[in-house]
Protein backbone atom coordinates (compact mmCIF):
# COMPACT_ATOMS: atom_id res chain seq x y z
CA UNK A 1 0.00 0.00 0.00
CA UNK A 2 2.92 2.35 0.67
CA UNK A 3 4.63 1.79 -2.67
CA UNK A 4 5.48 5.13 -4.21
CA UNK A 5 3.72 5.81 -7.51
CA UNK A 6 5.11 8.67 -9.56
CA UNK A 7 4.14 7.52 -13.03
CA UNK A 8 1.28 5.43 -14.44
CA UNK A 9 0.20 4.69 -17.98
CA UNK A 10 -3.13 6.19 -19.07
CA UNK A 11 -5.15 3.01 -18.50
CA UNK A 12 -3.76 2.29 -15.02
CA UNK A 13 -4.30 5.93 -14.06
CA UNK A 14 -7.92 5.81 -15.25
CA UNK A 15 -8.67 2.57 -13.39
CA UNK A 16 -6.99 3.78 -10.18
CA UNK A 17 -9.02 7.00 -10.26
CA UNK A 18 -12.23 5.06 -10.88
CA UNK A 19 -11.56 2.74 -7.93
CA UNK A 20 -10.80 5.63 -5.59
CA UNK A 21 -13.91 7.52 -6.68
CA UNK A 22 -15.94 4.29 -6.37
CA UNK A 23 -17.15 4.66 -9.95
CA UNK A 24 -17.78 2.00 -12.54
CA UNK A 25 -14.86 1.52 -14.90
CA UNK A 26 -17.13 2.43 -17.80
CA UNK A 27 -17.84 5.90 -16.37
CA UNK A 28 -16.05 8.63 -18.27
CA UNK A 29 -14.76 11.57 -16.31
CA UNK A 30 -13.05 13.38 -19.21
CA UNK A 31 -15.16 13.16 -22.35
CA UNK A 32 -13.42 13.65 -25.67
CA UNK A 33 -15.42 14.37 -28.84
CA UNK A 34 -13.60 13.60 -32.06
CA UNK A 35 -14.08 16.24 -34.73
CA UNK A 36 -14.25 14.20 -37.94
CA UNK A 37 -13.28 17.19 -40.07
CA UNK A 38 -10.45 18.65 -38.09
CA UNK A 39 -9.36 15.23 -36.74
CA UNK A 40 -8.69 16.89 -33.43
CA UNK A 41 -9.72 15.86 -29.91
CA UNK A 42 -11.82 18.43 -28.15
CA UNK A 43 -11.68 18.13 -24.36
CA UNK A 44 -14.95 18.83 -22.58
CA UNK A 45 -13.91 17.74 -19.09
CA UNK A 46 -12.50 21.14 -18.17
CA UNK A 47 -13.07 24.64 -19.45
CA UNK A 48 -10.55 25.69 -22.05
CA UNK A 49 -7.84 27.88 -20.57
CA UNK A 50 -5.05 30.02 -21.96
CA UNK A 51 -2.08 27.96 -23.13
CA UNK A 52 0.34 30.62 -22.01
CA UNK A 53 2.70 29.17 -19.41
CA UNK A 54 2.78 30.88 -16.03
CA UNK A 55 5.81 29.77 -14.03
CA UNK A 56 4.30 30.51 -10.63
CA UNK A 57 1.64 27.83 -11.19
CA UNK A 58 4.32 25.19 -10.94
CA UNK A 59 6.73 26.86 -8.57
CA UNK A 60 3.98 27.01 -5.94
CA UNK A 61 2.54 23.54 -6.49
CA UNK A 62 0.31 22.67 -3.54
CA UNK A 63 0.34 19.43 -1.59
CA UNK A 64 -2.83 17.44 -0.79
CA UNK A 65 -4.05 18.15 2.74
CA UNK A 66 -6.14 16.06 5.07
CA UNK A 67 -9.61 17.59 5.46
CA UNK A 68 -10.62 18.70 8.94
CA UNK A 69 -11.92 15.71 10.88
CA UNK A 70 -11.38 16.57 14.54
CA UNK A 71 -14.59 16.71 16.54
CA UNK A 72 -16.84 15.75 13.63
CA UNK A 73 -17.61 12.27 14.91
CA UNK A 74 -16.86 10.62 11.57
CA UNK A 75 -16.78 6.85 11.22
CA UNK A 76 -13.69 5.22 9.72
CA UNK A 77 -15.59 4.73 6.45
CA UNK A 78 -16.74 8.36 6.34
CA UNK A 79 -13.23 9.63 7.05
CA UNK A 80 -11.78 7.39 4.36
CA UNK A 81 -14.33 8.68 1.83
CA UNK A 82 -13.70 12.31 2.83
CA UNK A 83 -9.94 11.92 2.40
CA UNK A 84 -10.29 10.22 -0.98
CA UNK A 85 -12.70 12.88 -2.26
CA UNK A 86 -10.32 15.65 -1.16
CA UNK A 87 -7.37 13.85 -2.77
CA UNK A 88 -9.29 13.44 -6.05
CA UNK A 89 -10.19 17.14 -6.02
CA UNK A 90 -6.48 17.94 -5.64
CA UNK A 91 -5.63 15.66 -8.57
CA UNK A 92 -8.33 17.27 -10.74
CA UNK A 93 -7.02 20.72 -9.86
CA UNK A 94 -3.53 19.71 -11.03
CA UNK A 95 -4.97 18.22 -14.23
CA UNK A 96 -6.89 21.44 -14.91
CA UNK A 97 -3.73 23.49 -14.31
CA UNK A 98 -1.73 21.32 -16.69
CA UNK A 99 -4.55 21.44 -19.24
CA UNK A 100 -4.23 25.21 -19.41
CA UNK A 101 -0.48 25.21 -19.91
CA UNK A 102 1.93 24.24 -22.66
CA UNK A 103 4.25 22.75 -20.03
CA UNK A 104 3.86 19.52 -18.09
CA UNK A 105 3.78 19.21 -14.32
CA UNK A 106 6.76 17.36 -12.90
CA UNK A 107 6.13 13.81 -11.59
CA UNK A 108 4.41 13.77 -8.21
CA UNK A 109 3.27 11.16 -5.70
CA UNK A 110 -0.03 9.61 -6.78
CA UNK A 111 -0.49 7.08 -3.97
CA UNK A 112 -2.83 8.50 -1.31
CA UNK A 113 -1.41 6.08 1.28
CA UNK A 114 1.97 7.84 1.07
CA UNK A 115 0.31 11.20 1.65
CA UNK A 116 -1.64 9.74 4.58
CA UNK A 117 1.67 8.90 6.23
CA UNK A 118 2.72 12.55 5.87
CA UNK A 119 -0.60 13.72 7.37
CA UNK A 120 -0.15 11.45 10.38
CA UNK A 121 3.47 12.49 10.88
CA UNK A 122 2.55 16.18 10.84
CA UNK A 123 -0.36 15.64 13.25
CA UNK A 124 1.74 13.68 15.76
CA UNK A 125 5.03 15.59 15.57
CA UNK A 126 6.27 18.59 17.51
CA UNK A 127 8.98 19.35 14.94
CA UNK A 128 8.82 18.64 11.21
CA UNK A 129 12.17 18.78 9.40
CA UNK A 130 12.25 19.38 5.65
CA UNK A 131 15.58 18.45 4.01
CA UNK A 132 16.75 20.48 1.01
CA UNK A 133 19.94 20.54 -1.06
CA UNK A 134 22.22 23.46 -0.17
CA UNK A 135 23.15 23.94 -3.82
CA UNK A 136 19.65 25.26 -4.54
CA UNK A 137 17.48 25.24 -1.40
CA UNK A 138 14.53 27.10 -2.92
CA UNK A 139 14.26 24.62 -5.79
CA UNK A 140 13.73 21.74 -3.36
CA UNK A 141 11.81 23.58 -0.66
CA UNK A 142 8.06 22.99 -0.44
CA UNK A 143 6.54 26.17 0.98
CA UNK A 144 3.14 24.56 1.28
CA UNK A 145 4.45 21.94 3.72
CA UNK A 146 5.43 24.68 6.15
CA UNK A 147 2.00 26.26 5.77
CA UNK A 148 0.34 22.90 6.39
CA UNK A 149 2.35 22.38 9.59
CA UNK A 150 1.17 25.82 10.77
CA UNK A 151 -2.43 24.99 9.83
CA UNK A 152 -2.39 21.74 11.84
CA UNK A 153 -0.68 23.53 14.72
CA UNK A 154 -3.55 26.04 14.85
CA UNK A 155 -6.21 23.34 14.54
CA UNK A 156 -4.71 21.32 17.38
CA UNK A 157 -3.92 24.44 19.45
CA UNK A 158 -0.48 22.95 19.90
CA UNK A 159 2.86 24.49 18.97
CA UNK A 160 4.60 22.75 16.09
CA UNK A 161 7.80 23.84 14.40
CA UNK A 162 8.80 23.46 10.78
CA UNK A 163 12.58 23.56 10.24
CA UNK A 164 14.50 23.65 6.97
CA UNK A 165 17.59 21.43 7.12
CA UNK A 166 20.02 22.66 4.45
CA UNK A 167 22.02 19.52 3.66
CA UNK A 168 25.38 19.38 1.85
CA UNK A 169 26.27 22.73 3.36
CA UNK A 170 29.96 21.85 2.88
CA UNK A 171 29.41 22.52 -0.83
CA UNK A 172 28.82 26.19 -0.01
CA UNK A 173 31.47 28.79 0.64
CA UNK A 174 31.37 30.80 3.83
CA UNK A 175 30.00 33.72 1.83
CA UNK A 176 27.33 31.48 0.33
CA UNK A 177 26.20 30.26 3.75
CA UNK A 178 26.04 33.83 5.04
CA UNK A 179 23.91 34.94 2.07
CA UNK A 180 21.48 32.04 2.50
CA UNK A 181 21.33 32.68 6.25
CA UNK A 182 20.39 36.31 5.58
CA UNK A 183 17.65 35.18 3.19
CA UNK A 184 16.16 32.66 5.63
CA UNK A 185 16.25 35.08 8.57
CA UNK A 186 14.71 37.86 6.46
CA UNK A 187 11.84 35.55 5.45
CA UNK A 188 11.34 34.07 8.96
CA UNK A 189 12.35 30.56 7.88
CA UNK A 190 13.85 28.47 10.71
CA UNK A 191 16.88 26.66 9.29
CA UNK A 192 19.94 24.57 10.11
CA UNK A 193 23.02 24.08 7.94
CA UNK A 194 24.08 20.44 7.84
CA UNK A 195 26.62 18.25 6.09
CA UNK A 196 25.92 14.52 6.22
CA UNK A 197 29.32 13.84 4.66
CA UNK A 198 31.15 15.94 7.27
CA UNK A 199 29.10 14.34 10.07
CA UNK A 200 30.08 10.89 8.80
CA UNK A 201 33.77 11.87 8.77
CA UNK A 202 33.46 13.33 12.29
CA UNK A 203 31.80 10.12 13.46
CA UNK A 204 34.59 8.02 11.99
CA UNK A 205 37.18 10.22 13.71
CA UNK A 206 35.37 9.86 17.05
CA UNK A 207 35.25 6.07 16.67
CA UNK A 208 38.94 5.97 15.81
CA UNK A 209 39.86 8.04 18.89
CA UNK A 210 37.64 5.91 21.11
CA UNK A 211 39.22 2.73 19.74
CA UNK A 212 42.69 4.16 20.27
CA UNK A 213 41.84 5.14 23.84
CA UNK A 214 40.49 1.65 24.55
CA UNK A 215 43.68 0.03 23.25
CA UNK A 216 45.80 2.31 25.46
CA UNK A 217 43.74 1.36 28.52
CA UNK A 218 44.10 -2.36 27.71
CA UNK A 219 47.90 -1.99 27.35
CA UNK A 220 48.13 -0.21 30.72
CA UNK A 221 46.33 -3.12 32.33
Amino acid sequence: KLQSILERNALDEYLATAVMAEKEFTAERHVKILDSEAKKAIHTGYAAASRQFEAEEFEQMRIPKRPKWEGLGLTAEQLDRQEKDSFLDWRRELAATEEGSSNAITPFEKNIEVWRQLWRVVERSDVVVQIVDARNPLLFRCEDLGEYVGEISNRQKRTKRHVLLVNKADFLSQEGRELWAEHFVKNNIPFVFWSAHKAEKDEEALKARAKEKKQQQEQQQ
